[in-house]
């Protein structure tokens, strides 16, 4: 199934999905160069390549592909915060983002009933198909049955929380630079990225390990006139703008099995 290039900030998420790539708060950034060259012929980069993920991803492309209503009808929520949801929303906004968990207090193992007291009221949702936008820079997609957990946390614009990696990356967040990556050869670079990112997000001890070789993380970098690449990794997948190289989105998913991040 494909990855759709999608960038949202809260602010102009209705008008730009699928589009555009919001630059969230909070300014760090990675200056280190990159020291392990990945081989080239080993980097499996192609604009035509299609990322296979977790369900959810297609279940909420198809949301916004067949149910623009999700982006005009109100939700079952409205109305303003009180103060003391205002204070909860910016406490939850500082929260760390934490990898292939969750962010904002909440988890991949949360349930709609318990985010009712972990998060403010959702200013649009829940939707028939589980889609929930809140006042935290999130979009949740709930299970409709069972225990009703998250299946998929989207991050975006405003959220002011860090995700930590260690290294020279340290904690990042949606205004750290990768601008040392890119040189004369982004999409070299991007691989370099995704393989540097990995190794300290899955606690890979051997430097030279390339996770892309091994299918184990992926890389959309599109055609020129995209604006976002798409890194894919066991336990998110991160947008980042090819101008600024800077963090968009972040979906925090469940860790797959290696092998299913394969090409189509």
């Amino acid at each position: 199934m494909g990855v759709k290039i999608m960038g949202w900030g809260m602010n102009k998420l209705f008008k730009q999905l699928f589009y555009s790539c919001a630059v969230l708060a909070f300014v760090a950034s990675c200056t280190d160069a990159p020291s392990n060259d990945v081989d080239s012929k080993t980097v499996p980069v192609n604009p035509n390549i299609g990322l296979n993920t977790d369900g959810p991803n297609k279940s909420f492309d198809n949301v916004v592909i067949n149910s623009p209503e999700v982006f005009s009808a109100p939700g079952e929520t409205t109305g303003e915060l009180s103060e003391a949801e205002q204070q909860l929303k910016y406490e939850n906004l500082s929260k760390p983002i934490i990898y292939c968990v969750g962010a904002a207090g909440i988890t991949l193992d949360t349930t709609f009933a318990d985010s009712k007291s972990l998060l403010t009221p959702p200013f649009r949702g829940p939707f028939s198909n589980g889609v929930t936008f809140y006042n935290e820079e999130l979009i949740v997609v709930w299970k409709n049955d069972g225990d009703r957990k998250a299946q998929v946390i989207y991050v975006s614009k405003g959220y002011l929380g860090k995700l930590k990696v260690g290294g020279k990356f340290g904690d990042i967040t949606f205004q750290t630079k990768f601008l040392d990556y890119k040189g004369d050869d982004p999409i070299q670079g991007a691989a370099q990225l995704t393989v540097d990112l990995y190794n300290k997000l899955e606690n890979v001890e051997d430097k030279s390990y390339n996770c892309l070789a091994d299918r184990n993380c992926q890389l959309y970098y599109g055609t020129p006139d995209q604006a976002n690449m798409v890194l894919v990794f066991p336990g998110a997948v991160f947008l980042m703008a090819k101008e600024e190289w800077q963090m968009a989105e972040v979906r925090i998913i469940r860790n797959v099995e290696p092998g299913i991040l394969d090409n189509n």
